[in-house]
């Protein structure tokens, strides 16, 4: 379930204009919204002609009523295409309908997948996803010229994930390779991080109030060291977390055993990236996968240490739920709506009706 600063933050999503909306969360978020609009596009006016003209059509009829004392028939049946009797006229308007509303939805499809291509086409012109600006031409993203290289086999000569991957690229593509940049573990530094961000906001505080009568001593728990103000105190420590941040980046950036097995590599041209990403570039299809690169703001760092083989076996597993889900929902809803009509309940299994009539 969604919170309610989750909900409040979609729906000023869905107010703000899409040069902003794109702005600010990309494209692909942008589709995925309008996703909800186009849904109201096609059921809206589809809910409202339903109401007008079929559910009318359906309750002119009387073939329930006939049928009322051998089946369990509510009301709201009436107005139901079952209501209509067998071969009647009544059912070229429900086949005009279909017609009408498949066209209907196929004009708004076509529409919609028109104004996507233009969104797209004005984003790759455009500078930071500003499409109010975009000139007609192209300009470069870094995503563009990027390919996401996951599965990289380690060298048993050399350890060094990096040097493998700049080897590789550099006797595979020699003119298109540029550069690559290796994923890290940096699990070891996300509470200090964490711990630095949060003393940094602290500064911030203590700064702007600008009252330093405000002190603590900077021992255990305030009570032994020499007495500071909050803001000297906050400073001091922000230092001290700088030095340890620093020396942990050394030591990951130094160690071949804190590089993932992923690789960002960029090359020169968005040929060169094309070609790679779409091109088995290994005799082993299950080393040097490929594909192209996200926007920067849409990856998921902690996902890249995942394997491809754990992400297969978590594909494979969703698609036997989904299965599973399809085939047998049937039962669980059956149970339920037999629950919910008492009569039928009751004609069913007589012995409960004491507890039904009770």
């Amino acid at each position: 379930m969604y919170s309610s600063s989750q909900q409040i933050s979609q729906l000023l999503a869905l107010k703000m204009k899409e040069s902003k909306l794109i702005k600010h969360a990309g494209l692909d978020s942008t589709v995925f919204l309008r996703i909800y609009i186009l849904g109201l596009k096609i059921f809206g006016p589809t809910t409202i002609v339903v109401i007008l003209f079929l559910v009318p059509v359906n309750a002119s009829d009387v073939t329930l009523s006939f049928l009322s004392k051998d089946l369990v028939v509510s009301e709201i049946d009436n107005f139901s295409i079952s209501n209509v009797s067998p071969r009647s006229t009544k059912f070229f308007v429900h086949i005009g309908m279909e017609y009408l509303f498949t066209f209907w939805t196929c004009l708004l499809l076509y529409k919609e997948y028109e104004t996507v291509t233009s969104m797209r086409s004005k984003f790759l012109a455009s500078r930071d996803g500003d499409i109010e600006e975009a000139n007609g031409r192209l300009t470069n993203h870094p995503e563009q010229f990027t390919v996401l290289v996951r599965n990289i086999p380690r060298d048993s000569s050399d350890k060094s994930v990096s040097k493998t991957v700049g080897n590789y690229f550099k006797e595979n593509y020699p003119h298109e390779y540029l550069c690559h940049h290796v994923v890290y573990d940096v699990k070891s530094i996300v509470k200090l991080v964490k711990k630095r961000h949060s003393f940094g906001n602290m500064m911030d505080r203590y700064s702007k109030k600008g009252n330093d009568t405000l002190s603590r001593r900077s021992g255990f728990l305030g009570l032994f060291g020499k007495q500071q103000t909050y803001l000297e105190y906050y400073q001091d420590q922000t230092e001290k977390l700088d030095k340890k941040l620093k020396k942990k980046r050394e030591k990951i950036l130094e160690g071949p055993e804190y590089m993932h097995a992923t690789a960002f590599v960029t090359f020169k041209t968005r040929w060169g990236a094309a070609v790679c990403a779409q091109t088995q570039i290994d005799q082993n299809p299950l080393l040097w996968l490929t594909s192209r690169a996200p926007e920067p703001r849409d990856i998921e760092w902690k996902n890249l240490s995942i394997s491809p083989l754990s992400i297969t076996f978590r594909r494979i597993f969703i698609a036997i739920l989904l299965f599973a889900l399809i085939s047998f929902y049937m039962i669980p809803i059956a149970f339920v709506q037999s629950l919910a009509n008492l009569e039928g309940l009751e004609k069913a299994a007589p012995f409960l009706r004491p507890l039904i009539e009770w």
